[in-house]
């Protein structure tokens, strides 16, 4: 756990995350039809953080986040490196931006990147896409 420099004041922004508006924004934000994701998903996830120490777990996860960025080339090398040209599915959402799909492609020119109307979740409305375009994918490539 990553404690160092941390208090309630750096805590503060990150305890945004955690709240019920945004837990909700993150199932609903970019779906065409956010009506037609259920309330079960943030409301059992609100559920869950109320659980005794559950939102200090998420404070430590999040903290942890942070030494992210020097580990991407350890995990680009493997298992799938510029070297293997996986195809790629990828949606725009809140959290993983149109943008940050594109380093795939400048990494692996050889991907494919799908780009999804949908959301963070995007098994809740673009079940059928995803299995179509994983079962392309092995079909492709695998068998």
């Amino acid at each position: 756990m990553l404690r160092a420099n941390r208090n309630a004041e750096t805590e503060a922004p990150l305890e945004a995350f955690l709240q019920h508006d945004t837990v909700k924004a993150i199932y609903t934000t970019g779906h065409p039809d956010p009506g037609k994701i259920s309330p079960d998903n943030w409301n059992m996830d609100q559920f869950f953080l109320a659980r005794p120490n559950a939102r200090h777990v998420q404070l430590d996860l999040f903290c942890d986040y942070r030494t992210n960025a020097a580990l991407y080339p350890t995990w680009q090398e493997a298992p799938y490196g510029p070297s293997q040209d996986p195809h790629l599915l990828g949606q725009g959402d809140i959290l993983f931006t149109p943008e940050g799909g594109e380093v795939y492609l400048r990494d692996l020119p050889d991907a494919r990147m799908v780009r999804l109307n949908s959301g963070h979740f995007a098994v809740e409305d673009c079940l059928d896409e995803i299995v179509s375009g994983i079962r392309d994918i092995y079909d492709t490539n695998v068998k």
